[in-house]
């Protein structure tokens, strides 16, 4: 793995879908626009870094039977928004694809399960 690799990164559907029907609500419920605007461009930044650095994450362990190692991030904003970006790296394609935006104070047994 050289240091200067860099890896494409995409968003999932599931991750989409995640931040659409349940952050993307909590947001306009507790935040002014020009406040979640501002945390838009910080979870996107967050979620870009991943370009030069995708295994920095730790190992997410609800999904530890997986065949694919997920790993996460976390995207602390403000006191009372905290996410899991959950991410898998796939070394031949150099591709990192986020597949689920969890909010940490969401049940665990909800992670990777989200409405179509």
């Amino acid at each position: 793995m050289g240091e200067n690799k860099t890896f494409k990164v995409v968003v999932a559907a599931s991750a989409q879908r995640r931040y659409r029907k349940t952050i993307l609500i909590y947001l306009l419920k507790n935040f002014s626009l020009e406040r979640i605007i501002e945390i838009e461009d910080s979870l996107g930044n967050e979620i870009q870094s991943l370009t030069f650095q995708p295994f920095r994450g730790t190992q997410e362990l609800v999904f530890i039977e997986s065949k694919q190692t997920y790993r996460y991030i976390l995207f602390k904003e403000t006191r009372i928004l905290e996410l899991k970006i959950i991410y898998v790296v796939d070394e031949e394609k150099n591709c990192v694809t986020v597949v689920e935006l969890f909010p940490t104070k969401m049940n665990p047994s909800k992670m990777g399960k989200t409405e179509k």
